[in-house]
């Protein structure tokens, strides 16, 4: 089983880390990696410039690791 296969755990934690997003970022990610649309096409839903999308999703990538890591590392503690 490979060693990063996300379970039903991991995704729980996901979904808390996905909560503590500030609403438009929260909304950005999900137009990204659910709704699979581009920075330049979630620009024009949200009046954005692309580059503005692009930055927006970088940090809330970089809070999303930091919580998830923070997260999996509490719960291998336990």
């Amino acid at each position: 089983e490979p060693e990063h296969q996300f379970d039903d755990s991991r995704l729980v934690i996901l979904q808390g880390c996905l909560e503590q997003l500030a609403p438009k970022a929260r909304q950005m990610m999900y137009l990204r990696y659910y709704g699979e649309h581009s920075p330049a096409q979630i620009a024009r839903l949200v009046s954005w410039t692309p580059n503005a999308v692009r930055v927006a999703l970088s940090r809330a990538r970089t809070v999303l690791q930091e919580c998830l890591e923070r997260r999996m590392r509490k719960e291998a503690s336990q």
